[in-house]
């Protein structure tokens, strides 16, 4: 699944980084290295009918996305987070291959960088 941030989102990033992708492979590194747990914490918690567990998980991974402009998976992750807010699950065991494949794409998108 292609992922990568929004042009302007890159062009932001870029011009606080002074012009250079050092500062987006940062954020990208830390967004690979904590969204896996954090889906897997999401797992965890369905698996073990925790919702407060669920929420805090998908909330934390869809604020992370939308703050790095990972446009695609920022709206699915918007759409998701409104049922966990809503105590709907019903999606969540097809949400979270989907999820893990958005990671898939970041993970591409950012050695291209």
């Amino acid at each position: 699944m292609e992922v990568k941030i929004s042009p302007e989102k890159y062009d932001e990033l870029r011009d606080l980084s002074g012009g250079n992708n050092e500062l987006i492979q940062d954020l990208l590194a830390k967004f690979l290295d904590n969204s896996p747990r954090l889906i897997e914490e999401a797992q965890s918690g369905f698996d073990a009918n925790d919702p407060k567990k669920i929420e805090y998980a998908i909330h934390t991974l869809k604020g992370s996305a939308l703050s790095l402009g990972l446009t695609p998976m920022a709206e699915f992750l918007v759409e998701l987070n409104k049922k966990t807010k809503a105590n709907d699950f019903s999606t969540l065991p097809d949400a979270l291959p989907k999820l893990r494949d958005f990671m898939e794409g970041v993970k591409k998108y950012s050695a291209t960088l």
